[in-house]
């Protein structure tokens, strides 16, 4: 089986990471967690800071049939 997240699915997940930056300092940082590594790397949050809103999200996706994703 292969998971693949929709386009639309992958830019609310990537907005979702934005706001939660947003809330933070980590945008005026120059730290890799920002991209910051990359040269020429668009600066925006890789990582989510909370595991436990990351699985409520999983199993959110999961009981709504896996909304955002396909499945092949």
């Amino acid at each position: 089986m292969v998971i693949e997240a929709t386009p639309v699915g992958a830019e609310a997940w990537r907005r979702h990471i934005q706001d939660i930056g947003e809330h933070s300092l980590l945008p005026l940082a120059d730290l890799w967690y920002m991209g910051a590594n990359i040269p020429g790397k668009q600066r925006e949050l890789l990582s989510y800071f909370s595991v436990r809103e990351y699985m409520d999200r999983c199993e959110d996706s999961a009981r709504n049939g896996y909304e955002g994703f396909v499945l092949r």
